[in-house]
């Protein structure tokens, strides 16, 4: 079986989320080819570090995320510290073609995800924003509606309550078009999440 192996950057509310997600998983979901395992968590301090590989069994706690991004004994980075520190951790954790599970948003600015961007030349891994309601039964059923036609021809692209255009958010069309797992000729792309709703056509 399978063990990939999982290094956590940032450790408040945010990451201990993901944390649980991966110790609960095998709860809910057969692993009978795979497992995961966290071995590392990094945080600003060695001390919250420590507290925080105490609080999951984690063996090597750092204060320096290049010694998760850049280690080979890693499979899977999880960026769960604030969103003006992702860009970084993004660019190191791509160069090294590690997993990435990222919070979002994925980064502070649009010039930011640009260079996010550039970096996916010859990136091979798996990487993914924590839009994770877009997995829900109800998203994937409204996913299904729409690719039927059951909504009709879908024009533009608007929040759930109408207080502003999506289709104005560049940085976000740049970065759903990176991290948002549909392929590049998609005809319709559902996403719900918290309170917003997008269409993509």
């Amino acid at each position: 079986m399978k063990t990939y192996t999982v290094g956590i950057i940032g450790f408040g509310f945010i990451g201990k989320v993901h944390a649980y997600a991966h110790l609960t998983m095998p709860l809910y979901y057969p692993q009978s080819g795979f497992r995961t395992r966290i071995t590392h968590i990094g945080t600003s301090s060695m001390a919250t570090a420590k507290k925080g590989c105490a609080q999951v069994q984690a063996d090597v706690p750092v204060a320096d995320y290049r010694e998760i991004t850049d280690n080979p004994d890693i499979d899977i980075v999880h960026i769960c510290t604030p969103n003006h520190l992702h860009r970084d951790m993004l660019l190191s954790a791509l160069k090294n073609n590690k997993h990435i599970y990222c919070d979002k948003p994925l980064v502070a600015n649009a010039a930011e995800a640009a260079q996010v961007r550039e970096a996916l030349a010859g990136y091979t891994g798996t990487a993914q924003m924590t839009f994770q309601c877009r997995f829900f039964p109800a998203t994937l059923r409204a996913i299904q509606l729409v690719r039927e036609g059951f909504l009709g021809d879908i024009h533009d692209r608007w929040d759930l309550i109408g207080v502003r255009r999506m289709v104005e958010d560049v940085a976000f069309l740049i970065i759903s078009d990176i991290f948002c797992c549909a392929p590049p000729k998609t005809l319709y792309e559902t996403t719900i999440d918290l309170t917003a709703i997008y269409f993509r056509m």
